[in-house]
């Protein structure tokens, strides 16, 4: 975040850089001086539209901050980076007329932001400025850009054509034209606009100054800092994919690092050629917005969704509540999100994060509650200071004193009461807080251990809470209060008047009972037991009164008799305890959550009170997906969650069968039979019905890992027993007890793809097992190592693993020889790309690991041990990942109970059918293939393969086979590397050097020897000559050439493979050639 302070006006001084080249560092090398320059440059413009759209200063600088914000998160989908300006303009102008409109249809009093009048006056300024602003966004791109360039930024019109790409007589024709355009349309409605006066309006110095605050406040939220929540909502409204309004702000339609736009080195035209309009939504189709089989938004670079985000808050739900009319419900809990869902659909209306600003780390929401007119949500944090939010936006009106577990309106929607967990001794029993002002009126200081969450009786004449003394009864009205002493002891933990606010149902700790007493005389009418296990949250009274609800830790929910204390009925919400009971404001409907903490059942689901039916329950996981797998042709994925396995159509999503079962999951070579592993058995089931083929017995009290060799003649497992096996797969026959007689608990299994290896992942350690003989054969030492996968060779073992340095969490992704244990490289990245499940890309390029607390899956280059890419789109941490057998799909499960298919080739991101590149783009290409950071490499790979009659032609006369050495003369050049006389070694050493990757190979056999020191340190020099930037270039284009179809690749690829034997590009060839016959 610090990197972007630099915005400060002093650092903000002249950049010689076109708009373009602006953008273009940001996107690729998050250039911080590139940012602040276009901020320099556009931001008075910005802040000029967004005060006459919003007419409201404060509304002005939220439109202000959401549209750099956008320019932000957006910066790489730009059809055109050089009229960023343009697109700016339309940005702000869209997002602060939303603004405007919301607050109006509130009925918020909008306070008028002038601006200040040029020299040449006008009847009505404000109106002149909002029509030319409504003028200007009608002109097309063409028009607009011109405009804004010579008039707002001051350029000359040489200057404007270099910043535009446009050849002078194109600017010169273009502004003449938008010149002569504005002039007609503004004189249309009456007003009569000279130059000067056009000259005047767009001036930089017409324009509003920025302030620095205004300025920092972008430049953090760029560098990706949490954007106050009135920000985000706009950013959100403005860009939700979901609506066509997005496809026109985005500028384009996906993500700022695989898009085709992201990659653009000399994407400025030449002179006089014409430039690419920003995208309308006109111009876009409904197949670029695309959703998932529930008509929900997916993420970019995303294919599908396994599964649903509808009521899927992606962690635990800690707090529910209705809105008044009870249309919308909200959720909230751990990670601090507060997501308002559609009632009747479970689709997600607004997400905004409710995390107090002032103390980050984590924190979870305890409470939530509508105000009675439905305008404010309140919120108890338990990590914060609760706080009143505008519910339609999220935006914090006010943060309120003190800590709260939970939150209370009165029935008058006035004052609003809030109350202490048991985790803070010192706040008093409850407070009681103005909503207008969020000051505080009230405080109950005097306390005696524990306390209860409070509630307003329904006529709002009384508020009860408890501590350990007894039951306190407030009066709001009088600030005073009485003791009901006699449950002096209970320990209550909650309370509910009931509708006619005669009775209160409490729940006592001390007592593990639900009772249920009269009001005010403190009467104990009756006390029913509730069953082991933890105590319900509240209590909740339906609506007529006759019965009291409970939620249960074996996740039932129980009615009362009101009258009697008995229990009438119960039923089965969820398959662990319940967290939190809500009911709907007619009394209707019921919202649970679970208190589910192994299998992770972060969803919130609506009851029918009187059936206990469901109500929009949809067919999806509802807790963390833990597996994934596809079957051999691609064509399906299998999901396991607790409790089920699901097949899914790779293609679109939707779902084929789910089998009641549970286990480790994976398919057999075939496709035939889908392998899971039972409590106490291993199951064969055909992939087509789901119907058990055959098992045997294998552990006791659970198997936890599961994995089958590529020609299927062993089955690795583990189990919950802390044993681990091998067996035959045809008769599952034992075939090794391995580790015995010490037992340990096994993580992880991987098996190499010939079957010889496993790979154990236990006890900060990875353990190499001979599968033949069921001997240890290495000891590979890795704390806090969580996964390890085989590359698709069986060369390599990847490893990921958790570290603490300098009191910060780091990952630590790990590359080494299976042969000899030899670290080929370490990658230590952020503690966001932390990975608790890896697998190799079936062509041994790319490590793709599930990001655990960044929520996003990571793809390393196995070249350079580089981040490649990142896909970003769960809700959750990410538990698991899988790749399609040909490569192109990833596939993500997510604690937020879906799972997500992404593209891996890049294409989706790209024009269809994509546009030629330059001569100049081409030679970027080239150049960027050879970057040592590999993102940059990724987006040429993607541009080169997207253009298969460009990129062959470039490649081939760059790209030659490598020809033979003499073995001879290779190894008498290995032997004069320690010759006695220095021009001996040096002139070996040249010659070693000339030969290139044909001596690759007996150079490093020559270091397995016994050289001397100095042929060690000369074969060691030439090796590593032999890699970097050239190499990478190299196995990057013959990346290019096996997925680029046509037969003119493939005969560039047969040609590179009739190379000397062992030189390293030439295996590369042939493997790449026979993944496509395998095809």
């Amino acid at each position: 975040m610090s990197r972007f302070r630099p915005l400060v006006a002093a650092r903000l001084s002249a950049a010689p850089d076109s708009d373009g080249g602006l953008v273009e560092r940001f996107v690729t090398a998050a250039d911080q001086d590139a940012f602040a320059e276009l901020v320099r440059r556009h931001g008075p413009m910005v802040l000029g539209v967004c005060r006459r759209a919003a007419r409201d200063s404060e509304l002005a600088d939220d439109a202000f901050q959401a549209t750099f914000l956008t320019l932000a998160r957006k910066a790489g989908g730009l059809t055109n980076p050089a009229a960023v300006a343009s697109w700016l303009f339309g940005v702000a102008r869209r997002v602060a007329s939303k603004a405007r409109r919301r607050e109006a249809a509130r009925g918020r009093l909008i306070r008028p932001s002038r601006a200040v009048p040029p020299s040449e006056p006008s009847p009505d300024w404000t109106d002149l400025l909002t029509a030319l602003d409504d003028e200007l966004a009608r002109l097309p791109d063409r028009y607009r850009a011109p405009l804004l360039a010579c008039y707002l930024d001051g350029r000359t019109q040489d200057e404007a054509a270099r910043q535009l790409g446009w050849s002078q007589s194109t600017l010169r024709r273009r502004l003449d034209a938008a010149r002569t355009l504005l002039k007609e349309r503004m004189t249309a409605r009456g007003a009569t606009l000279g130059g000067g006066l056009i000259a005047g309006i767009l001036s930089p110095t017409a324009a509003p100054a920025v302030s620095v605050p205004l300025t920092r406040a972008v430049a953090d939220h760029a560098a990706g800092a949490s954007p106050p929540p009135r920000v985000l909502a706009l950013f959100g409204e403005a860009n939700r994919t979901s609506a066509r309004a997005a496809l026109v702000l985005a500028g384009a339609t996906l993500s700022a690092v695989l898009v085709w736009a992201a990659w653009s080195p000399g994407d400025r035209p030449p002179a006089g050629e014409k430039t690419a309009p920003l995208a309308t939504a006109s111009e876009k189709t409904e197949a670029l917005a695309p959703v998932d089989t529930f008509g929900d938004p997916l993420p970019v670079d995303a294919l599908a969704r396994l599964g649903t985000v509808r009521f899927r808050d992606g962690a635990h739900v800690r707090a529910i509540a209705f809105a008044p009319d009870g249309k919308t419900v909200a959720s909230a809990g751990f990670h601090a999100r507060v997501h308002v869902w559609e009632s009747a659909t479970g689709k997600e209306l607004l997400r905004f994060n409710g995390e107090d600003s002032r103390l980050p780390g984590f924190e979870v929401i305890l409470g939530l509650a509508f105000s009675p007119d439905g305008k404010t949500l309140a919120m108890a944090r338990i990590n914060g200071s609760a706080c009143l939010c505008e519910a339609a936006t999220g935006r914090e009106r006010h943060r309120l004193t003190g800590r709260a577990g939970w939150v209370a309106f009165a029935p008058d929607g006035k004052t609003v009461a809030y109350g202490p967990t048991n985790t803070d001794p010192d706040e008093p029993v409850f407070r009681l807080a103005d909503v207008e002002t969020g000051k505080e009126l009230y405080a109950l200081k005097e306390r005696k251990g524990a306390v209860a969450t409070g509630t307003f009786s329904p006529d709002g004449k009384t508020l009860a809470a408890a501590d350990e003394r007894g039951i306190h009864l407030f009066d709001p009205s009088t600030h005073r209060s009485a003791l009901l002493g006699i449950d002096a002891g209970a320990r209550f933990s909650s309370l509910t008047f009931s509708p006619d606010g005669k009775t209160l149902a409490a729940i006592s700790h001390a007592r593990r009972s639900l009772q249920l007493t009269e009001i005010p005389g403190g009467k104990t009418l009756w006390t029913a037991e509730l069953p082991e296990g933890r105590l319900p949250h509240a209590p909740l009274f339906t609506s007529d009164g006759k019965a009291v609800a409970t939620g249960h830790a074996d996740g039932f929910v129980r009615f009362w008799d009101a009258k009697t204390g008995k229990k009438e009925r119960e039923f089965r919400a969820h398959d662990d305890g319940i967290a939190v009971l809500a009911l709907s404001p007619d009394g209707r409907t019921l919202a649970t959550s679970s208190d589910s903490h192994d299998g992770g059942d972060h969803t919130m689901r609506l009851w029918e009170v009187a059936t206990g039916k469901p109500y929009a329950r949809a067919e999806a996981p509802d807790k963390d997906i833990l597996e994934l797998a596809f079957s051999p042709n691609g064509r399906q994925v299998a999901s396991r969650e607790d409790g089920a396995i699901r097949l899914w159509d790779a293609a679109n999503g939707k779902m084929i069968a789910r089998w009641p079962s549970g286990g480790p999951v994976a398919f057999t070579p075939d496709g035939q039979t889908v392998v899971r592993g039972g409590w106490d058995k291993v199951h064969f089931l055909d992939a087509a019905s789901g119907k058990e083929v055959r098992h045997f017995a294998a552990h006791r009290n659970g198997i936890r890992c599961l994995v089958l060799d590529r020609a299927a003649k062993v089955i690795a497992t583990s189990g919950n027993d802390e044993r681990m096996y091998l067996w035959d797969f045809a008769t599952g026959r034992l075939l090794h007890d391995l580790g015995a007689p010490q037992r340990t608990f096994v993580f992880r299994l991987a098996l190499s793809p010939d079957g010889t290896t496993l790979a154990s992942v236990q006890n900060g350690s990875i353990r190499l097992w001979d599968t033949a003989t069921g001997k240890l054969v290495r000891e590979l030492p890795e704390p806090r190592v969580t996964d390890a996968t085989f590359s698709p060779d069986g060369k390599y073992l990847a490893s990921a693993a958790r570290a603490i340095e300098r009191d910060r969490g780091v990952s630590v992704t790990r590359l080494r020889e299976v042969a000899t244990g030899k670290e080929v490289w370490v990658e230590r990245g952020p503690g966001e790309d932390s990975c608790d499940s890896l697998v190799f890309s079936p062509d041994g390029r790319t490590l793709i690991g599930g990001g655990q607390h960044g929520k996003a899956v990571v793809v390393w280059e196995i070249a350079t041990g580089r981040v490649r890419h990142r896909f970003n789109g769960h809700q959750a941490p990410v538990v698991c990942v899988a790749v399609s057998p040909d490569g192109r799909v990833i596939a993500s499960g997510s604690a937020d109970a879906s799972a997500l298919l992404w593209d891996a080739t890049g294409q989706r991101a790209r024009e269809n059918p994509p546009a030629p590149l330059r001569a100049d783009q081409l030679t970027a290409a080239w150049t960027d293939l050879a970057a040592p950071d590999a993102a940059t490499a990724y987006r040429a790979v993607c541009a080169l393969r997207s253009v298969p009659a460009q990129a062959v032609p470039l490649i081939e006369p760059r790209l030659k086979p490598v020809v033979p050495a003499d073995a001879e003369k290779v190894a008498e050049a290995i032997g004069n590397l320690d010759h006695e006389q220095f021009a001996v070694r040096e002139r070996a050493t040249q010659d070693l050097e000339r030969m290139g990757e044909a001596a690759e190979p007996a150079l490093r056999k020559a270091l397995v020897g016994n050289p001397s020191p100095e042929a060690v340190r000369r074969l060691e020099q030439l090796v590593a000559r032999l890699q970097g930037r050239e190499l990478w270039r190299r196995l990057r284009a013959i990346e290019v050439l096996e997925q680029v179809p046509g037969p003119e690749a493939r005969k560039l690829l047969t040609a590179l493979a009739e190379g000397a034997p062992k030189a390293r590009l030439t295996t590369e060839a042939r493997a790449a050639l026979d993944r496509l016959d395998r095809k």
